[in-house]
């Protein structure tokens, strides 16, 4: 993989996490996301969480791919903003992308078969306890330094979100039952 930033190591151990940029070299194919960083791990150490961009990286090789930072972030629902606007700005930009959806579950994919296999992807790979997450997050935010209107903003799609996953699971589960 190529790295055309390369932060040092002191940089990452001051922030929470970043926003990044992997690159399929071949296809020039593109898969923002965000993470959060765990005291001295290293940068190349970490290749991206989106079963798509995985996968072409198992397929092709990671030769064929470049890694950048995008940006830094100071907290959770920091990265959740900064990685769903530049999530937003790829697909405004019509640059072929590996991005299916981001975290408050706008959906960002192409055919209905990306959408149903992201849909199937997340059902199976979510914890049925499934306010855990939403819960945590609501917590978290209540005592960050952003404004209250955008805290509001923010609540309001965690418990969108809680709500969507309920829903999905609850179809899910009465589609098995029916067999």
């Amino acid at each position: 993989m190529n790295y055309p930033t390369n932060p040092s190591q002191v940089v990452l151990d001051a922030n929470f996490g970043y926003i990044y940029r992997i690159t399929n070299t071949l296809t020039g194919f593109v898969y923002i996301g965000m993470h959060q960083h765990v005291k001295g791990e290293r940068w190349r150490d970490y290749l991206g969480s989106g079963f798509r961009i995985q996968d072409e990286q198992v397929f092709l090789g990671r030769d064929f791919f470049s890694k950048e930072l995008v940006c830094w972030t100071k907290s959770r629902i920091d990265a959740e903003i900064k990685e769903a606007t530049h999530i937003t700005r790829l697909v405004q930009s019509d640059t072929p992308h590996y991005n299916i959806s981001n975290f408050d579950g706008a959906l960002y994919a192409t055919t209905p078969e990306q959408i149903q296999a992201m849909t199937a992807f997340r059902l199976s790979h979510e914890s049925w306890n499934f306010l855990t997450p939403q819960r945590y997050r609501l917590q978290s935010i209540t005592s960050s330094d952003l404004p209250d209107a955008d805290i509001f903003d923010v609540q309001l799609r965690i418990i969108e979100e809680a709500i969507a996953l309920k829903t999905a699971r609850q179809i899910l589960k009465r589609s098995i039952a029916a067999g």
